[in-house]
């Protein structure tokens, strides 16, 4: 399903040559003294750039530009060459490598947002290194290399849909931070190149809305500057319709659902026919996600939800087109995250007030991010006495990244989002992106240096209730503003005059009565859990084999897991709430675990 692999090993001369975990499309070794340097990558779709220069050889991966300097190849050497440009001061979606061709040694620098990952391992012989944390077990387990996988993080990933910080779901494995430099001589030093600069500009709604529509304009610009053809992944929410409101350039917008009729599909059509653009609906096969479910699974690693909607579908989207879409511009703008007070009359909720941080800022955000698994009491399921070590570890781990924040002069409410936004890329939504990135040349307009500096230097309390993002689209298509949301069928309005419809819509119900509930899947492009599991024959196989071998590690609670399958097989009324949330990232886990080998 054409996944993106880069693969490299620094190892002896005299140790065997490293198993590749992929079908090649390029590799080659360097030799340097009695060190070996092994590169090799398939499915990319940027064709990565390679410089011979004088001193290093250089490598660049992805999209990336600079000011007043012409093309990848000048940037590599004004970078490793010459010293005239700053990995600072590039931008995009980048990762760049150089090998000194003197003594081997290796340097590697992520973008601001590592947007393209990188994970690494230090190994009896040396060094490797891979996009994928998939790639990187599948070698160390042919290398029959040690892997400890680390209970703290499991218990991390089940409470908050992703994992924190450099650490991934083994020990021996780490991921390249957003903005860091690795580099590798015979051992491996990691360190922050990039340090983010949190401000509060005193300015007001709309100077922050036209500073933020013009900074999306400049990155959009940038981006499709090279494109034959541009393709948007418009689904009719807030983030991919200002996309498509800052492009300024003919587009083929395509919009995917297991159904023709999704509000996604039906809002996003509108959309294209108010400003004369193609609109492509693609529908899913209903087995999509079965078909789909083990590449899925490798390509997350086990450490995200498993979103799989966008593989599989090479021969339904324009290969060769630069390709948008919206990934950042939610939990970069729209203020979801800002943690709220709901002021209710009666059943109404009338409208939202920030919450006020609390000064114990990593309890507070362990306690109380709304992104977390909504299972109420994911504890049962873990052996009480192993449940406090990994709670402290965890803290431990935010903590760190809280210090990291106000280090670099975040108020509260700005170290509370560097808890989950210090690496955009370990947002629980990212797969999206990653298989996105299977389709087509993928460029992120939010990911770019100029609109990052919007997020970091605007009051967070601009972006609460969505308000920044409705004042960037009255500024580039107010008109866009007329077309209902995707999200909830209402008008693109403030959550309190979002009241009124929704009172008008319940005082339509009690006249003409409640419209036939229909299954998820046919209303929103993204089927509920409970759907995925039930249509997933593979992810029920993973806990029933998880069950049978009674073996969890010593963690989690075989006979509770058990009968919580159970219910939700047999007596899904008398489950918890978003039980199929938790059965279906166990299985995701225990899925990737049991294909390669692992308990």
């Amino acid at each position: 399903m054409h996944r993106e692999h880069f693969f490299i090993s620094i190892s002896s001369i005299y140790a065997k040559s490293i198993n590749i975990p992929f079908d090649v499309d390029y590799m080659d070794t360097f030799y340097f003294g009695e060190k070996s340097i092994q590169l090799a990558w398939a499915g990319v779709h940027e064709n990565p750039v390679i410089l011979y220069g004088e001193r290093n050889i250089s490598i660049g991966l992805g999209f990336f530009y600079c000011s007043n300097v012409s093309s990848k190849e000048e940037i590599l050497k004004e970078l490793f060459e010459r010293g005239n440009v700053t990995p600072a001061e590039i931008n995009g979606e980048f990762l760049l490598l150089s090998i000194d061709k003197e003594d081997g040694s290796l340097v590697i620098y992520s973008d601001r947002f590592s947007s393209i990952q990188f994970h690494y391992s230090e190994n009896s012989n040396g060094f490797i290194g891979a996009f994928s944390f998939s790639d990187i077990v599948v070698s160390k387990k042919a290398e029959k290399e040690t892997l400890t996988w680390g209970d703290e993080e499991f218990y991390e990933y089940l409470n908050y849909r992703r994992i924190h910080g450099k650490y991934t779901l083994c020990k021996e494995i780490f991921f390249l931070r957003s903005g860091h430099l690795l580099r590798y001589t015979d051992r491996m030093f990691v360190e922050r190149y990039f340090a983010p600069k949190y401000e509060q500009r005193k300015i007001s709604h709309n100077t922050a809305a036209v500073w933020v529509a013009e900074a999306l304009q400049a990155s959009i610009s940038d981006k499709v500057s090279d494109a034959q053809s541009i393709s948007l992944f418009l689904s009719g929410g807030h983030d991919t319709r200002v996309v498509l409101a800052a492009l300024n350039r003919d587009v083929r917008c395509y919009t995917v659902g297991f159904n023709a009729q999704t509000r996604e599909i039906l809002r996003a059509r509108e959309l294209c026919d108010l400003i004369g653009v193609e609109h492509i609906p693609v529908v899913l096969e209903p087995d999509l996600y079965q078909e789909t479910y083990l590449e899925a699974v490798l390509q997350n690693g086990g450490h995200y939800n498993v979103a799989n909607i966008f593989l599989g579908l090479r021969d339904r989207v324009d290969a060769e087109s630069v390709g948008l879409c919206g990934t950042g511009l939610d939990y970069l703008f729209q203020g979801m995250y800002i943690p709220r007070n709901d002021v209710n009359f009666h059943d109404y909720t009338l409208f939202h007030t920030p919450q006020t941080i609390s000064s114990d800022i990593s309890n507070f955000y362990l306690s109380s991010f709304s992104s977390r698994i909504k299972f109420p009491n994911i504890n049962m399921l873990f052996r009480s006495d192993s449940i406090e070590d990994m709670r402290l570890a965890l803290l431990h781990k935010i903590k760190y990244l809280e210090e990291e924040a106000l280090e670099f002069g975040a108020n509260p409410l700005q170290a509370y989002h560097h808890l989950f936004l210090s690496d955009p890329s370990r947002h629980y939504s990212y797969p999206d992106n990653l298989a996105m990135r299977t389709l087509c040349k993928l460029r992120t307009p939010s990911f770019d240096n100029r609109v990052f500096d919007c997020y970091l230097q605007t009051d967070p309390l601009l972006r609460f209730d969505r308000r920044l993002v409705r004042d960037v689209l009255d500024i580039l298509k107010p008109e866009f503003r007329r077309v209902l949301s995707a999200n909830d069928d209402l008008p693109i309005v403030s959550s309190s005059r979002k009241l009124a419809y929704r009172a008008l819509r319940k005082f339509r119900t009690s006249l003409f009565g409640k419209p036939e509930e229909k299954p998820m899947e046919t209303v929103r492009t993204w089927p509920t859990n409970d759907t995925a599991l039930k249509t997933t024959r593979q992810a029920q196989q993973a806990i029933e084999i998880l069950l049978d071998s009674q073996n969890s590690g010593n963690l989690i609670d075989i006979v509770r897991l058990a009968d919580l399958y159970r219910r939700w097989q047999h007596e899904p009324a008398d489950c918890p709430n978003h039980t199929a949330d938790i059965l279906w990232n166990i299985a995701s886990v225990q899925m990737f675990k049991q294909y390669l080998g692992g308990s």
